[in-house]
Parts: structure tokens; C-alpha cells; sequence
């Protein structure tokens, strides 16, 4: 495959633009989300912000798999499936110019997206999100068992408890899933976790890349907590890449982000995050990806200052650098209508943040937008999780975080 036929659109698409695909998303033929489920079973999607569903892991294929070609079906027959919920709400709700949904994002970074407008819907494993297990070595106050080995330690699951979240294994050594991928057409793979810098996984996928003569035309890209400087062994991988983008998951700075992601400590995250920046070969580029909730939208101007003073200064903004998402299990539509007019204007200088400052007015126009958030009412409210939280860590969101200034 050539370059050429990997070249992006420009990010000024506009709503127009998109119409030409009608509902066609390329994940949906060429995309795959990947995780282990127990020993016996993968979870599998067209990419990490779709549903999920199990398949058996020894029966699994990217071509015949049960969940994903139905899904293909629906897409042929131009519906728009509700397992993509989570594109066509922030399409709906257009959050802000600057801001793209995954399916639009992955029109624009599809291979021949320049070329034509005609989709294709060949079958092809091109574009790979794989998760590193959830072996992890932080409790993110946003997070849950599911992604995290340490939370389910915290909480002292039984090995009944962890089977119900998929994360009992037994079997030892564990298999790799990138044994049983056909990367003929691999392109892009986007690393996650758990914590992807704390397994060996990952170094598993960048050598079968570059034993098959992939790795050079690979983009690769990781989210990473920043606690963890990668080893010469990684480096020396990343060098043969086409490039790979380093996005540090940071939702704040010092006390915010040490309560978020207990328990780093952000002297550490952010010397990592320099030393990386300076160090590492010239393909490596570095970026945030921020989740944003009612816990730390009034942190968000003080993480944006220390971005564009350290990892990009004096950028205007770079969507493929600075990038965010709501965290839906603490809308911050469940905030008090005072804090919200508090954070519009808080954020109203700022453009990266535009999109969030519609939500929120959106929020306050519709009270029904919140409740259409099937996430917002699985758990308790915002505010008693990390009530919760605290009794166990002996933490307290109130002085951590900005917002517990108007409790």
C-alpha cells in the first residue's frame, strides 16, 4: 500500500463533507477493537467507541465474525446501528465545530479518503485499536476493574467477581491475540489498556509488524498514563516506525491530577513527559487526551496553559495533539445549573474547549439531553463516587479538585 494512498483530509471538513458518506464508516469494514475476555472468549468492536460484544476466542476472525458482520449489514443497508450510540449523539448534537466524532474522524484519516467519496466497503483488516490487558499500575478515580488490575485489587475482587468482568486469567503463559490477527493490511494500530507501557503485548505487535516489513509504514500510537519512560527495547522499535504518537491521558495538574489518577504524583508524570519529549527520535510525537467530567471541568485552563507551555508552545491548537472526550459516567450536564453558567464562562476564551461550552449550554436548554446518557444514571452521582472513593483512600475531591470549591 503507498503512501499516497494514505493521505488525510484536511480537518476543515464540514457537515456538508460528511453527507457525501451518507452513514458509511471505513471501521466498520476495516476497523477492529480487540481485548481478551477471560482465557476463552475476545471482546470485539469496530473500534473502542462502539459496544462490545464476546466471541469465542479460538473461533474468532476479523472476516467472519459474527458481531462484526452484522453490524456490516446494517451499515450496507445505510442504517445508523445504536452499538455506534456514541457517534450519532455527538453528531446530533454537533459539540462544537472543532470537535469530530470517531466515524468522522476515521473518514477523514481513511487511506483513500482524498481520492474519492465513493465508500468502500471491501473487508479489510487495516486499522487495529488493541488492548494490552487490563494490567495497570493506577486507579483513575474515572475508571473501573474493567481497565484497571489495581482497582480490582483495591477492591479485592474474588476470582467469581473478576470472571463477571472478563479479567480472570488462568491460563499461563497467557497468548498473545496478535497471533491469531492477519496484519497483511495493517497500517494504523492504537495501543491502550490498562497500561499499555507495563506489558509486553504491545512489543509483540511492533515485532510481528516488523518481521512482516510493516513497522515502516505503521502509524502507531499509544495512551499512555506518563508514570512509565519506555525501554531502549521500545525505542529501538519505534525508530522503524512511520511515526508514533505518544498521547499522555492527563485530565489536570498536581492535586487534580493526583487525584484523578491515584496514585501517580505528578512531579513524576511530568518529568517523564519533558524527558520524553527531549528525548526520543524524531518520529515520536507527543499529545494529551484529556476525559472531561463534572469532576474537573473548572481544572481544564490550567491543564490547557501547561500543554501549550510544554508540550506545544504557543500552539494555537492541534486537534490531533490536544485531544478530549466526555467522560459519560459524570456528565457534566448533572452539575448544578449555576456551575455550568460558572464554567461556560470560565471556558469562553478558549476555542479548543468550544465544543464543551455548547454541551453544556445544550444541557441547560434540554434537561432531557442527560437523561438520554444511558451512562449518567448506571452509578451513583458524580459526586458520591468520589464520596465513595475517599472513605476508602482517605482522599478528598474537595480540596483536589477546583470544584469542590462550591460544596
Amino acid at each position: 500500500m503507498s503512501n499516497d494512498s494514505k493521505k488525510s483530509l484536511p480537518w476543515t471538513l464540514v457537515a456538508d463533507d460528511f453527507k457525501k458518506y451518507g452513514t458509511w464508516c471505513p471501521d466498520i469494514y476495516r476497523g477492529l477493537y480487540i481485548d481478551r475476555w477471560n482465557d476463552n472468549e475476545v471482546r470485539v468492536a469496530p473500534c473502542c467507541q462502539a459496544d462490545t460484544k464476546t466471541e469465542p476466542v479460538d473461533k474468532f476472525t476479523f472476516a467472519t465474525s459474527p458481531y462484526l458482520n452484522s453490524l456490516r449489514e446494517k451499515f450496507d443497508r445505510g442504517e445508523r446501528p445504536t452499538e455506534c450510540k456514541r457517534c450519532w449523539d455527538y453528531e446530533d448534537l454537533n459539540v462544537g465545530t472543532e470537535y469530530r466524532s470517531r466515524r468522522q474522524k476515521a473518514i477523514i484519516t481513511h487511506e483513500n479518503a482524498k481520492e474519492k467519496f465513493e465508500p468502500d466497503r471491501s473487508v479489510m483488516l487495516s486499522s487495529l485499536d488493541y488492548c494490552c490487558t487490563w494490567i495497570c499500575n493506577l486507579a483513575c478515580a474515572i475508571c473501573r476493574p474493567l481497565n484497571s488490575s489495581l482497582w480490582s485489587a483495591e477492591l479485592k475482587q474474588t476470582k467469581e467477581e473478576r470472571k463477571k468482568v472478563g479479567r480472570l486469567y488462568e491460563l499461563k503463559p497467557q497468548p498473545s491475540l496478535s497471533d491469531q490477527l492477519e496484519f497483511n493490511e495493517v497500517y494504523r494500530v492504537h495501543f491502550n489498556g490498562g497500561e499499555p507501557l507495563a506489558t509486553k503485548e504491545h512489543i509483540k505487535v511492533l515485532e510481528k509488524l516488523a518481521n512482516q516489513g510493516l513497522l515502516k509504514d505503521a502509524i502507531i500510537s499509544y495512551n499512555t498514563n506518563g508514570t512509565m519512560y519506555p525501554s531502549t527495547a521500545v525505542v529501538d522499535l519505534w525508530k522503524q516506525a512511520k511515526t508514533v504518537h505518544v498521547s499522555f491521558s492527563i485530565d489536570g495538574i498536581g492535586p487534580a491530577f493526583e487525584y484523578i489518577r491515584w496514585p501517580a504524583k505528578w512531579d513524576q508524570v511530568s518529568s517523564n513527559m519533558l524527558k520524553m519529549k527531549q528525548e526520543m527520535p524524531t518520529n515520536v510525537e507527543f499529545g494529551f487526551t484529556v476525559a472531561i467530567g463534572a469532576l474537573n471541568v473548572f481544572d481544564l485552563l490550567d491543564l490547557w496553559n501547561w500543554y501549550t507551555n510544554n508540550i506545544e508552545p504557543g500552539i494555537a491548537w492541534d486537534r490531533t495533539k490536544f485531544s478530549w472526550q466526555f467522560i459519560t459516567e459524570m456528565d457534566i450536564g448533572t452539575l448544578r445549573d449555576d456551575l455550568k453558567l460558572t464554567a461556560i464562562e470560565i471556558l469562553k476564551d478558549t476555542p479548543m474547549f468550544g465544543g464543551i461550552r455548547e454541551y453544556i449550554q445544550n444541557t441547560l436548554d434540554d434537561k432531557n439531553i442527560v437523561t438520554k446518557n444511558p451512562h449518567s444514571f448506571m452509578y451513583p452521582i458524580w459526586n458520591e463516587q468520589l464520596d465513595t472513593i475517599d472513605a476508602r483512600r482517605g482522599t478528598d475531591w474537595k480540596t483536589a479538585l477546583s470544584v469542590g470549591k462550591y460544596y
